[in-house]
């Protein structure tokens, strides 16, 4: 299975990602990762996620559990072995959960990419979601808010820099909006 998780361009912060009720990252922000399948058991095509998100723009901390089946998702081969699954953290309470376009990755794998069109480039979405609110100092945030704010950890140096090109960004009249309409 190929789960990118990752927080969207302009927010700047750190996240927690469990499957099945395991921690699989602990504090990051952002991964591609490529291996087994996170199926709740082998009778079941079902996977549970909880994300738990710092943003720290906004100083605000979020989680949300997403479910999903296998049967949902794009595969890039015809066994369905390999499955692809994005979820990418937005401002604010803001997630999205979508699987690559199954054209595109048909085309891809029979080495005909240049027959891609730009619709096909567009992930599926799954789901939209909105976060709940946790506080900052809850168990399983306060090692993200540290982490973003120590200035000898590679993630808060990250931040920073992705927080320069938010103002940047803001400061061009660009506007970041989150979708849910702020805290929840």
């Amino acid at each position: 299975m190929s789960l990118d998780y990752n927080l969207a361009p302009y927010v700047p912060g750190a996240m927690r990602v469990e499957a099945n009720g395991q921690v699989i990252d602990y504090i990051s922000s952002g991964r591609n990762s490529g291996g087994g399948s996170y199926y709740k058991s082998r009778f079941s095509d079902e996977m549970e996620f909880r994300i738990l998100w710092y943003d720290a723009a906004e100083e605000t901390a979020w989680m949300s559990d997403i479910m999903v089946r296998g049967r949902e998702l794009s595969a890039y081969d015809t066994e369905r072995e390999v499955l692809g699954l994005d979820i990418v953290v937005g401002p604010g309470a803001d997630l999205l959960v979508t699987t690559p376009n199954a054209d595109a990755l048909r085309l891809m794998r029979d080495d005909r990419t240049d027959e891609i069109t730009t619709d096909m480039r567009a992930p599926v979405v799954l789901r939209q979601l909105c976060g709940t609110s946790l506080p900052l100092d809850d168990p399983r945030i306060d090692p993200l808010v540290s982490a973003a704010h120590d200035p000898d950890d590679s993630l808060s140096r990250r931040i920073a820099r992705i927080m320069t090109a938010r103002n940047e960004f803001i400061g061009d009249g660009g506007v970041i909006q989150s979708r849910c309409g702020g805290r929840e």
